[in-house]
């Protein structure tokens, strides 16, 4: 069998550059952010009042997140509580370890997982409200070849 270039697979691999990458995924990946905060927004709104009443204690929303994840949300962190008041405590690790937390009992507001195998077996165990659910995000492997 002859190995074929990636070029006669997909010719436009050879149009993008690195620094054209970069720019969509750096777009892509401020739209992912945006539409993250807003989920952590609506959540906060739905476990419970965003503003604690006066002499309450604070409210702190913990979230339990893909390690890959840990950038950009630490960046939606640090605004969502510029935004709200409300604190985020994030944990970051692998889903499939997050998942089994959450199944043993870990508090977790909001489990943002980078596996939706994960995110399944989490719902088949009952571990997570199957109404709140949202399928938020997605990716998909790129690789890029030199040209010659």
């Amino acid at each position: 069998m002859r190995f074929r270039s990636c070029r006669s697979l997909n010719p436009l691999v050879h149009t993008w550059t690195v620094s054209a990458w970069g720019r969509l995924w750096r777009r892509d990946l401020k739209i992912s952010a945006r539409i993250l905060f807003l989920a952590l927004a609506i959540s906060a709104g739905l476990a419970g009042s965003i503003s604690a009443p006066a002499g309450a204690q604070e409210r702190t929303l913990i979230v339990f997140a893909a390690a890959s994840m840990k950038n950009a949300l630490d960046d939606i962190n640090a605004a969502f509580l510029k935004a709200t008041g409300v604190k985020v405590t994030a944990s970051y690790a692998a889903s499939s370890a997050l998942a089994k937390q959450i199944e043993q009992g870990a508090p977790a507001d909001i489990f943002a997982s980078a596996d939706i195998e994960w995110m399944d077996y989490s719902s088949q165990k009952k571990a997570i409200k199957d109404d709140t659910r949202v399928d938020l995000l997605g990716n998909r492997l790129v690789l890029i070849a030199p040209k010659d």
